[in-house]
């Protein structure tokens, strides 16, 4: 292959990365099911980095999702540190960036003067084409332990395994609750291996309520790094990542489902606190869960 035919097959490379990203994001961007705060949220609240956020890359730009403490919504990617990230194809981490000048000359003045640590953790979609990252970053060097490294890398496959699902046209019920099921598999091991306490509760109208089908409004009443799941059409399942007392649990139900307007159609509620070496697969989990008594979640 001659240089001009290298050259060539390269930049028709590049067009071809380029028209699929700019597909994953347009699909994404009308779709809202991919929730990212999720994400950024989780990591500062139990990580503790001072900038968390999810970058996706779109032809020369970089969006920054769910951003925490930046109030950025994008950058050109040539200054951005998800460059380095999308070059190297896997994650990149730099302890102490003002050791790297070769890194920082690129930057954004007002992140170069702020940001020491950057680690970013690349995901994928189909045929291996870099999309984006999760990154963190803080204002003083760092350097990541094996819990931190081993969390932020399950959170950058759950991304992945977000954005993948909401690539597929949705197809029947039961496909839908099997995703749901293997999200929830993956968050509680993060539980685990942060060894966080993680409290089920699942709600159960007589017949089917118009709350349940609008997902997006009961997730609007739960902290961010919690989350809610339609088990059916009758069902709900909120996942907490703390042990919540019964005093907790009918204060969450209030606020979340409501119960002094829909308390006629309520059926049951059941829910129990699971440690980290108790966590166990979510299937499992759900048989175990105890009802609670009514008596005072609907008073």
């Amino acid at each position: 292959m001659s240089a001009a035919q290298a050259e060539h097959w390269y930049l028709r490379k590049l067009s071809n990365e380029t028209a699929r990203r700019t597909r994953v994001f347009d699909t994404l961007a009308a779709n809202d099911s991919v929730r990212f705060g999720y994400v950024t949220e989780f990591i500062h609240e139990f990580l503790g980095f001072e900038i968390v956020l999810v970058s996706l890359l779109e032809k020369r730009t970089v969006y920054l999702k769910a951003p925490i403490g930046l109030n950025v919504e994008c950058v050109a990617v040539e200054n951005s540190l998800c460059l380095h990230v999308m070059n190297n194809n896997d994650i990149t981490v730099f302890e102490d960036l003002r050791q790297l000048p070769e890194v920082t000359k690129g930057m954004l003045s007002s992140m170069r003067e702020r940001v020491r640590f950057y680690a970013g953790f690349p995901f994928w979609s189909a045929n291996n084409l870099f999309i984006g990252s999760v990154c963190v970053m803080n204002s003083q060097p760092h350097q990541l332990s094996q819990r931190e490294y081993r969390t932020l890398s399950q959170l950058a496959r759950l991304v992945e395994f977000d954005i993948a699902h909401s690539l597929i046209p949705r197809e029947s019920e039961q496909t839908s609750l099997a995703f749901s099921f293997k999200r929830l598999n993956r968050i509680t091991d993060i539980a685990r291996d942060l060894n966080l306490n993680v409290t089920l509760i699942r709600v159960t109208f007589a017949h089917p309520g118009a709350e349940i089908s609008s997902m997006e409004a009961l997730s609007q009443r739960i902290r961010p790094w919690d989350t809610l799941t339609r088990l059916s059409d009758k069902a709900v399942l909120l996942t907490l990542q703390h042990r919540a007392s019964h005093v907790d649990i009918a204060d969450i139900c209030q606020r979340v489902f409501a119960f002094n307007s829909a308390s006629a159609g309520l059926l049951q509620v059941e829910a129990e606190t699971f440690n980290a070496s108790s966590i166990a697969h979510i299937q499992t989990m759900l048989l175990a869960l105890k009802p609670q008594p009514l008596t005072g979640l609907l008073t």
